[in-house]
């Protein structure tokens, strides 16, 4: 349910309604197009993370999962931030592949924190 009002309102932020006020940084159509990719794509990030965090090994004793949360755990604030920070002036092509860049990254930076994360309680 969070994943999905995220994207809500990254459709309200890309492409907000006339009657806002605000400037329409994408086609609607353009960011829904690109929010259905990246679900699919998600899908594959959270598979492989699963896969690499049930075998990799730390070499300082952390475990295999805790590795996976400290690495990814910033990066996925750094790319939260980044995908309400599109270039300023910047053309439909160039904000379009900047939000399909910073939240494709978002997502791979959430399951490499959080699949690891929920995999430790049956731990």
């Amino acid at each position: 349910a969070l994943g999905r009002s995220r994207d809500l309102w990254l459709l309200v932020f890309y492409a907000p309604p006339a009657e806002s006020g605000q400037p329409q940084l994408l086609p609607l159509a353009l960011v829904a197009a690109l929010l259905a990719v990246l679900r699919v794509t998600d899908s594959l990030d959270e598979f492989l993370v699963g896969w690499w965090s049930d075998r990799f090994r730390s070499r300082r004793g952390w475990g295999r999962r805790i590795p996976f949360v400290l690495v990814g755990a910033p990066l996925w604030a750094l790319a939260a931030v980044a995908v309400v920070f599109p270039p300023a002036g910047g053309t439909t092509v160039q904000v379009a592949v900047w939000f399909f860049v910073a939240s494709q990254l978002f997502g791979i930076f959430t399951t490499v924190a959080g699949a690891p994360y929920d995999a430790l309680l049956p731990e």
